[in-house]
């Protein structure tokens, strides 16, 4: 006797969802030279870009990172990449003379980081076409 339709149909299914993807937290700290996790944190906010993927978060821990950033890829609907300052507002400041932040990719999330362009020429923040679904929050 062989399974129903529906219950192969429903297996293929299954099979094709897969596990659920586990979001990564990814570290940064002024002076880090590590591989980006909690222990051994990045020294750098753009090599956590690099790391980030959909669904992951780019914690940042205070400071001030004298460099300019962009967006590598683009997170999800549901799984946006997350740059997070960990002390709250105001104690994580992002500042290059002009353009501080160019985002490029899709689903990408800013928190509580100060973006300081030292009264540069360009903008200091730049949104592009591909760029849906940006959001900067103060919290």
């Amino acid at each position: 006797m062989g399974f129903p339709i529906s219950a192969v149909y429903l297996a293929a299914a299954l099979l094709a969802v897969g596990a659920p993807v586990s979001a990564a937290e990814w570290f940064v700290a002024p002076g880090g030279s590590g591989n980006g996790a909690r222990t051994a944190p990045f020294g750098r906010v753009q090599d956590g870009l690099a790391a980030a993927n959909a669904g992951d978060t780019v914690s940042i821990l205070p400071g001030t990172y004298p460099e300019s950033i962009t967006t590598v890829r683009s997170g999800s609907a549901g799984m946006p990449i997350r740059l997070h300052a960990v002390g709250g507002v105001g104690s994580v400041v992002l500042t290059a003379r002009g353009r501080v932040l160019r985002v490029d990719h899709a689903y990408f999330t800013v928190e509580g980081v100060v973006i300081d362009g030292q009264y540069g020429a360009a903008d200091t923040v730049d949104v592009n076409t591909e760029a849906h679904f940006l959001t900067l929050r103060d919290t």
